[in-house]
């Protein structure tokens, strides 16, 4: 065995021919690589509550004990990337003045909260929290805390401080509103301490729809119910490549020098066998 090997190798052809079958080995070891790690990546399941199609808009009549306005929430046509996080913005106006924006992403099955801004502060999380998760449950919990960097506008003053939030499922119901009845919506129990203060108040979402009604007890009782909506199905998260890019780029560079690693060692072993070969 030892000799048919030995004068296998004597010829630079085969040499080349034998890295060729472990390349192909090397490709079709990959599949399960791929299928494990890249397919996620590309294909994004759809998220019920949580539609985040650009130019998506839910409209709702806003009410606290000194009045009533008018609230509308947006998804904006623009989009960033904070680090290798695609973001989109969800904006919100009081009687078409605008108050302030978050920054979301999704994450297979999460969304992620990563800052906000209105018209005198500005909050650019470190690491993003996750907001909720599907399939859904009640009881779910998640968020967490978060550094992040904390800009004053008045007086551009920049600092880095702090953020925690933590956002709880406490029931699956249904709820009517101006735009209609929902049925099993997912009512959040948003907690946060801010750079600023501190917030604690409810949302309803409903799958298909996203946010139905929005609850503040300790801002002057206000809510605000869902009067119309439209929902953009163009969602960047599962519809478009972008999004997964960065992803799908350091996943492929490690499988990359994996395989580079690997075939590295081959060629290694093989000159090894082959000086033993001679000195025998």
């Amino acid at each position: 065995m030892g000799k048919m090997l030995k004068k296998f190798l004597s010829k630079k052809r085969n040499k080349y021919i034998l890295i060729a079958i472990l390349a192909v080995f090397l490709v079709l070891g990959s599949i399960p690589f791929t299928l494990i790690v890249m397919v996620p990546m590309v294909v994004t399941p759809a998220m019920s509550y949580f539609p985040l199609g650009l130019n998506t808009s839910w409209d709702f009549n806003s009410t606290d004990d000194n009045g009533s306005w008018t609230t509308r929430r947006y998804i904006g046509n623009q989009y960033e990337f904070i680090g290798i996080d695609f973001m989109i913005f969800f904006h919100e106006e009081h009687d078409g003045t605008w108050q302030n924006k978050m920054w979301l992403s999704k994450n297979v099955h999460s969304l992620v909260w990563w800052g906000f801004e209105d018209s005198s502060t500005k909050f650019v999380a470190s690491g993003g929290l996750t907001y909720v998760t599907e399939p859904v449950r009640s009881g779910q919990s998640n968020g967490g805390t978060t550094s992040g960097t904390l800009t004053i506008k008045s007086d551009n003053q920049i600092s880095t401080q702090n953020f925690m939030g933590r956002y709880t499922i406490e029931t699956i119901e249904t709820i009517t509103v101006p735009a209609g009845t929902f049925q099993s919506c997912i009512r959040v129990h948003e907690e946060e301490n801010t750079p600023e203060d501190t917030a604690d108040f409810r949302v309803w979402y409903a799958p298909g729809v996203g946010p139905v009604k929005y609850d503040y007890p300790k801002r002057d009782n206000r809510t605000d119910e869902l009067v119309s909506y439209n929902i953009v199905n163009d969602d960047p998260f599962e519809t478009w490549l972008l999004p997964k890019v960065p992803r799908i780029v350091i996943a492929t560079i490690i499988f990359a020098l994996l395989g580079i690693v690997f075939v590295v060692i081959i060629v290694k072993r093989l000159k090894k066998r082959k000086t033993g070969l001679k000195e025998n």
